[in-house]
Formats: C-alpha cells, structure tokens, sequence
C-alpha cells in the first residue's frame, strides 16, 4: 500500500485512450467509428455489474470459471504424485512438466491471433475439449513415457487456448468500461473453487480404488464446461417495442 499507490496515483491511467493510444495504430476517428460500429465477435456496448448478472451468459461463464478453476487446481497438485507412482523417473517428470509451460507461451501467442477471427466462445470450446483430451493419458497411464509428455504438451496447448478466451471473452461480452467491477464479481467463484478443490480431490482418491478413475472425472468436468462454453452467447440487450420507444415511464404510448 506504501509504495504501490502512490505509484499508481501518479502514473496510472484508466484506459490506453487516455494517453493517446489507440488498437493497431488507429487514429481516434477510426477508433470511435469502429467502437459505434456492430461488434464481429461479441456484444455492443459497455454493460454495468447490475445489467451483467441479468444476462445468462455471465452465469454461465461464471460456471464455467468455477468448474474448470476446480479441476486444474486438483489436476496439478496430485499430478505430480502420481506419475511418481506409475514408475516415472524425477529426470523424465522434470523434464515433461517443464514442456508444460513452455508449450502454454507459444501456444497463447497462437490463439492471440486465433481469437481476432473466431468467437471466443468456439475457441473456448475446442480448448476445453483439448485439456479433456490430455487426461485421456492420465487414464490409460502405464508408466510409458509417452503417457506424461502427450498428457504434458495437449495439456499445455490447450491453456494457451483457454488463458486467451479467459482475458478476451469478459471485454468482447460486456465492454471495458465497467470490467475491473464485472470480473470482480467471478473471482471470488474463481478463487473459492481453487480452494476447494485440493481437499475434494483427496477425498476422491481415497474413495475410488484406483486414481485413474480421478482423471475420468477430470476429463467428464471439461465436456462439461466445453459444452457450457459453446451456449455462452454474447448477451443482447433487449429492444423495447417500438411503440415504446421514447415514451416516458409511466406513461401509455
């Protein structure tokens, strides 16, 4: 608090507009007729908190923050145990789970590129259906290694996919200007499933008889939250009639 806010005070802005900065070098007249004209991939117009949670797409995406938040907690804590336990060696785990990140960079500046010219709801639809598909090694792991490194590279192709729909989905539905108050409301969802999920988990490894059945429900949790994904339409708002258009409350047309 000491040191951030004052920082902030000083040279924090509230949007790139503000200093002159415009999308891909547009000047501001092309930015504000572009800004007026029909959104390609999302809604029109800024929403407020109040008019957001009124709209079936914000409970649905809140869903599925909450469902995918739960399962990659769970996912990446006992993960690692668990290749231990089907007989692969510290160097090969090391090596495999350090491919998941790297995989992660290459593949989020891809589907930035991927998500200018395809909704993002179908975007985030083909990425959960791909972490579904990396638990698919996971429940047939025999301790080959072929089972941890095509669990690690989908896995990780697949959050560059899911981390791009997660930052573009929220502005392309309901705007910027009142996002911060918006998002704010899904994290608490996002942090809440997160916690839970360690402990739940343990639960259910120590109620299956083999942790293969785990991973099952971790591949079920992503259809799931695919299919979820694809119903997300961008939210419209809905259209007086037009005898009532311009007419005062209160007062008959």
């Amino acid at each position: 608090i000491l040191f951030s806010v004052p920082v902030c005070l000083l040279l924090m802005r509230k949007d790139p507009e503000s200093l002159g900065l415009y999308p891909d070098g547009m000047s501001r007249e092309e930015f504000e007729a572009q800004s007026t004209a029909p959104a390609r991939h999302g809604s029109t117009g800024d929403w407020t908190v109040a008019e957001a949670v009124r709209t079936q797409s914000f409970w649905l995406l809140i869903s599925f923050v909450g469902l995918t938040g739960f399962v990659i907690q769970g996912t990446l804590i006992y993960r690692t145990a668990f290749w231990e336990d089907t007989g692969v060696s510290d160097g090969i785990l090391g090596f495999a789970t350090a491919l998941d990140p790297f995989t992660v960079l290459f593949s989020g500046l891809f589907f930035g590129f991927v998500a200018e010219r395809v909704a993002a709801r179908y975007l985030g639809f083909i990425g959960s259906l791909a972490v579904a598909a990396s638990m698919v090694p996971m429940m047939l792991a025999t301790g080959a290694i072929w089972n941890i490194f095509a669990h690690n590279i989908i896995w990780g192709l697949a959050m560059g996919a899911n981390i791009t729909v997660n930052n573009v989905i929220w502005p392309n539905y309901f705007g910027r200007l009142h996002l911060g108050s918006i998002r704010g409301m899904m994290f608490p969802v996002a942090i809440g499933s997160a916690a839970f999920s360690a402990p739940l988990f343990a639960v259910l490894i120590d109620l299956v008889p083999d942790v293969r059945w785990v991973w099952g429900v971790t591949f079920g949790a992503y259809i799931i939250a695919a299919l979820i994904m694809l119903s997300s339409r961008p939210p419209r708002r809905r259209r007086l009639p037009e005898s009532r258009v311009g007419v005062p409350a209160g007062e008959s047309a």
